[in-house]
């Protein structure tokens, strides 16, 4: 229960001002509150401090919310009513509830926040904008329930509503483009078989090198499959290799549309 307020709230301008013009407080009709030093509105009532965004709410339907309230727009200073919500409670990971939070955009390539739950609501993640940051190793890491998924994974459960038991593979190789087209669950091995063409391949071809004498020479998995007079029998006998050993027909290919 909280202590008697001496505030007006106009939910239409998110205003807060002094009620009533005491010893202890300034003239009536006075702007009330403060500015924290993070950045946080608050009403000091009794020696301790309110949050004027929960205090809107309090005015507005009685209640004084448990959980984070967030402005919809991002502006922390604008409270008006309509700009207010409470934080989602967190809940175990599922398909609906990850629904409840983000949408799916094919053209952003992910996820966009939607909604706040209560771990993202003082995060850096803003509505309407793509979650997550992209790693070292180029893939997309999101931040929900203090855990830590990798987009793709979360992709894969908004449609299909389960997290995948196996590997994910890009088709593209773009590790950050988590379009659904781009993404086909596969065994650890099937993934290693959709690689990029080494930096260090001249040939153009996976597998495929000329050596010193001038035969054209071809490869696959440390095994040599036979020296050539020509090039074009060398990848011929590494793409034969390639469709034994089930390797994706994109493998080792570059500038790839998935989608």
């Amino acid at each position: 229960m909280l202590p008697p307020l001496n505030i007006n709230y106009d939910p239409l301008t998110g205003q807060f001002t002094w009620a009533k013009s005491l010893k202890s407080y300034p003239k009536a009709g006075k702007p009330a509150g403060y500015v924290s030093s993070k950045g946080v509105r608050l009403l000091r009532v009794n020696n301790k401090d309110y949050r004027l965004d929960k205090l809107a709410f309090y005015l507005m339907t009685g209640e004084y919310p448990e959980r984070p309230v967030y402005p919809l727009n991002g502006d922390p200073a604008d409270l008006r009513f309509s700009n207010l919500a409470v934080a989602l409670p967190k809940q175990p990971m599922s398909q609906d509830y990850l629904r409840s939070i983000v949408r799916y955009e094919e053209e952003a390539k992910g996820l966009i926040l939607i909604a706040h739950s209560e771990d993202t609501v003082y995060s850096q993640a803003k509505l309407g904008e793509r979650i997550g940051r992209v790693m070292t190793h180029g893939y997309r890491l999101l931040e929900l329930n203090k855990a830590r998924y990798l987009e793709h994974r979360l992709v894969w459960l908004y449609h299909h509503g389960y997290l995948p038991t196996l590997d994910i593979d890009h088709i593209n190789r773009d590790r950050a483009d988590n379009r659904l087209c781009n993404l086909r669950e596969v065994s650890r091995s099937t993934n290693l078989r959709n690689a990029s063409r080494s930096k260090a391949n001249k040939s153009g071809h996976t597998g495929v090198y000329q050596a010193k004498t001038g035969m054209w020479c071809a490869s696959i998995r440390k095994k040599h499959l036979g020296s050539f007079a020509d090039k074009e029998s060398a990848i011929k006998a590494r793409e034969r290799a390639e469709k034994l050993q089930g390797f994706s027909p994109l493998h080792g290919k570059v500038d790839i549309d998935a989608c």
